[in-house]
């Protein structure tokens, strides 16, 4: 419930630009996920 929570409220934060325009669909351990940063420096 905690996890799937976050997972959206990354995605939102993402889609709406919070992350300086990182589209998200980044990399974790070998696997793409909408809600991790493409970029982590941002």
């Amino acid at each position: 419930m905690y996890k799937d929570f976050e997972k959206k409220k990354n995605e939102y934060l993402i889609k709406s630009g919070f992350f300086n325009g990182d589209k998200g669909n980044g990399t974790f351990k070998g696997k793409k996920y909408p809600y991790v940063l493409e970029y982590y420096e941002k």
